[in-house]
C-alpha cells in the first residue's frame, strides 16, 4: 500500500488536548498586555511568556506551542522579520501578530492574523479558538489502543494526542499498516524514507527509539513496538488492548462527544 504525500512541519510534540499553548513574545515597553495575558490563561489556554524573538526560537522544539503571538510594539519593531522567520521555520504554526494602532504592517504574509495590540479580550479569544480548533480527518487508521490520523500527523494514544514529524507518522503508518507482522529494517528504511540506499540504518534506530516514548508505558520495555533480532520489527497487538489487532479505516469523532477536541 502506497503512503499519501506528507505535508511540511515542524518536530513533533506532545500535548493534553484540552490546553493549547500559546507562545506569547511580549517586551518591555507595554504595560497592558501582561493583563490580556493573564485574562486568556484563564480561558483555558496556557500561555508562556517570552521577551524576545530569540528566546522563542530557543524554546520552539521544547514547547511545541500550537499558536505565536508576537506583540511587535512592546518589542520596538513592525514584527514583519520576526514573522517571516517563524514562517520559514515553522510552517504550520499559527501566527498572530499585535501592531501598533496606527500603523499596519507590510509585507506581512496572507495566513499571519494581525491584529491591532489594543484588540479586546473577547475579539483575541475568539481568533486564538478558531486557530487551535481542529476538525477531525475522515483519512486515519486504528489499531488497538493507537488511531493514526494521517492527513493531520496525529497519534491518540490513551486520551492524549501526539502530533509527529513526518517522518515519525509515516513510521508509525508503516507499522500500523502491518500490525502483527515482522517488517524488516530495510524495508521501513525503503518505505519512511523512500530510499535504495538502506547501508546505514542508524537513523531508523532513533526514530524508533522516539516513536518508542510516545507509544510505549516504558519505552526501555517495549510492550508494542518490539526488535526482532535478525528480523527487523512489529507493532505488537493482542486482543486484550482493545478492537481488532490490525488496521482498518476508523470513523471520525462524534464533534458533540470529541473525546480528543476536549469539547
Amino acid at each position: 500500500m502506497g503512503l499519501p504525500t506528507w505535508p511540511r512541519a515542524g518536530a513533533g510534540k506532545i500535548m493534553e488536548e484540552t490546553t493549547p499553548t500559546v507562545l506569547w513574545i511580549e517586551g518591555r515597553r507595554r504595560r497592558q498586555a501582561p493583563n490580556l495575558m493573564d485574562k486568556v490563561a484563564k480561558r483555558g489556554f496556557n500561555v508562556i511568556r517570552v521577551r524576545t524573538g530569540k528566546e522563542a526560537f530557543e524554546r520552539m522544539d521544547a514547547l511545541r506551542p500550537d499558536v505565536i503571538v508576537i506583540n511587535a510594539p512592546s518589542i520596538g519593531s513592525s514584527g514583519t522579520r520576526l514573522v517571516r522567520k517563524f514562517r520559514a521555520l515553522y510552517p504550520q504554526t499559527p501566527l498572530i501578530l499585535f501592531h501598533a494602532t496606527d500603523t499596519l504592517p507590510k509585507n506581512v504574509p496572507n495566513d499571519v492574523d494581525v491584529l491591532p495590540a489594543s484588540v479586546s479580550v473577547r475579539r483575541l479569544l475568539s481568533r486564538l479558538r478558531r486557530l487551535t480548533h481542529r476538525t477531525p480527518s475522515h483519512n486515519c487508521i486504528q489499531v488497538g489502543p493507537f488511531r493514526l490520523d494521517v492527513e493531520q500527523r496525529r497519534l491518540f494514544v490513551h486520551g492524549t494526542v501526539h502530533e509527529l514529524t513526518p517522518k515519525l507518522a509515516r513510521l508509525m503508518h508503516v507499522l500500523m499498516q502491518h500490525a502483527g507482522y515482522s517488517i524488516s529494517r530495510d524495508a521501513l528504511f525503503r518505505e519512511v524514507w523512500q530510499t535504495d540506499f538502506t547501508d546505514d540504518t542508524r537513523t531508523l534506530d532513533v526514530h524508533i527509539s522516539w516513536l518508542r516514548r510516545v507509544i510505549e508505558p516504558n519505552p526501555r520495555r517495549p510492550r508494542y513496538l518490539r526488535t526482532l533480532r535478525g528480523r527487523g520489527y512489529i507493532l505488537d497487538i493482542s486482543p486484550d488492548d482493545g478492537d481488532v489487532p490490525h488496521a482498518h479505516p476508523c470513523h471520525p469523532p462524534d464533534p458533540s462527544h470529541s473525546e480528543e477536541d476536549g469539547r
